[in-house]
């Protein structure tokens, strides 16, 4: 074995929920939480870490009407670390082809969370909201190259986040043609994010690792209630993240947005006890792909001209069949 780890999460919270007149209603209140982190390895000092910390909350909702909201919230919470990133040892990754060390004086990270948000019901089961964000990162965890094919981890100085994102779930009944858009359903879900990172007092101006620009989750689903029939079609799209910072520098290593689309189809079956039902999941299969970003443009989006693909995967197209049968329904008829 090349370590030990334990870790123990001793929580408490308070929360209060008041009506403040006949359309505002205020839900606030404070979680306290300490975790206590412990690991051993063969001839290595124990590593222990233990933190104590008092995450606020609050949620203002003001209600213009019925099916109208408008919400104002506010919160603090806590990324610890994880055990391979606090272990002193290192491992290979046969994906990437790096080898991932540990660091023992990684720290947690804390953020700041806002969020301003308008919200408009205009049937069962459908929403649109719109909705403005803002968060603050003190000590945020990010992967770092230290050279010579080896990444660790090290807390950033800080690093804030913000952006718009929009929802939408909508019965296409309103269009006509029967029961066919009645049963039609279309959902989406996007955003627009802008990050930026501190690093050892200088302002990188690059997104967090891992932050994407944009993304978009969007779909089909069809329900046929008197057959027993449902089709799902979805479709997702994250832009380009940064996956691992330069050594000294240099340059950066950025994955390539990709389109993913999943399809599902099932069918009730044996008086809806049992459902069958075939998936096919990401369709394009589309490669995933890192390359390097030269300088020459403060986008970071990938350019033909002036860019390197320096690894691509190609996941493949899933297909899986799954039946599933209830006995206490069919004991019930």
């Amino acid at each position: 074995k090349d370590y030990e780890g334990t870790g123990d999460l001793n929580t408490g919270y308070l929360m209060l929920d008041n009506h403040l007149a006949n359309n505002l209603r205020l839900v606030w209140g404070a979680r306290i939480e300490n975790y206590h982190q412990q690991l051993k390895a063969i001839n290595q000092e124990t590593q222990d870490y233990n933190n104590t910390d008092i995450l606020p909350s609050a949620n203002l909702t003001y209600s213009l009407t019925e099916k109208t909201n408008l919400r104002a919230s506010y919160s603090r919470a806590v990324n610890r670390p994880e055990f391979r990133e606090l272990a002193f040892f290192r491992y290979y990754d046969y994906e990437n082809e790096f080898y991932i060390s540990g660091n023992p004086n990684l720290q947690r990270s804390l953020s700041s969370n806002a969020d301003i948000r308008f919200e408009f019901f205009p049937g069962a089961g459908e929403i649109f909201s719109a909705s403005l964000f803002y968060k603050h990162f003190k000590d945020p965890i990010e992967q770092i190259n230290q050279g010579n094919d080896v990444l660790s981890f090290s807390n950033a100085e800080a690093a804030t986040d913000f952006g718009a994102e929009v929802e939408v779930r909508k019965n296409l009944g309103f269009i006509g043609g029967g029961k066919i858009f009645k049963g039609l359903t279309f959902y989406t879900n996007a955003a627009l994010i802008h990050s930026e990172v501190e690093l050892d007092n200088v302002n990188a101006k690059t997104p967090l690792q891992g932050q994407s620009p944009y993304l978009v989750n969007s779909g089909l689903a069809y329900v046929s209630s008197n057959h027993g029939f449902s089709i799902n079609l979805l479709y997702n799209k994250i832009g380009q993240r940064l996956r691992f910072r330069g050594e000294n520098d240099g340059l950066d290593t950025y994955e390539k947005p990709r389109d993913v689309v999943d399809f599902q189809i099932g069918k009730k079956l044996l008086g809806n006890a049992a459902e069958l039902k075939l998936s096919i999941a990401d369709i394009y299969a589309q490669p995933i792909a890192l390359y390097y970003k030269y300088p020459g443009t403060d986008k970071t989006s990938f350019n033909p001209a002036n860019d390197k693909v320096i690894n691509a995967l190609k996941p493949g197209t899933t297909f899986s069949i799954a039946f599933k049968y209830n006995f206490m329904s069919h004991r019930n008829r």
